[in-house]
């Protein structure tokens, strides 16, 4: 079974926005209970994020990058998420069952 690639891209993504949810030390996750839908036609994929996160499409190597707000004046990092989307070589695209158990 072939799974098509915005469905992995998607998967990747959630992985990804999960795994940085996941590691936050602050109550800003606890706290941002809205999310918007971003929605990318070109590679067929859709991520919901952060509702006072900006988007920023126009990154060189990048498909879309969210950032978060500043916490405060003295916040010198803010917190990110870079989705990039591309196309796997023929070779790499494997159906399942060459990774099921036997």
């Amino acid at each position: 079974m072939d799974i098509p690639r915005h469905l992995r891209s998607l998967i990747q993504s959630f992985f990804v926005v999960s795994l940085l949810l996941g590691c936050s030390q602050t109550k800003i996750a606890e706290e941002t209970s809205e999310f918007l839908k971003y929605e990318d036609k070109t590679n067929k994929f859709t991520i919901s994020y952060p509702k006072d996160w900006t988007i920023d499409t126009m990154q060189k190597n990048a498909t879309v990058l969210f950032n978060s707000p500043k916490e405060s004046e003295q916040d010198v990092y803010t917190e990110n998420i870079t989705v990039k989307a591309f196309a796997l070589p023929a070779e790499a695209i494997s159906p399942m069952e060459n990774y099921k158990d036997e």
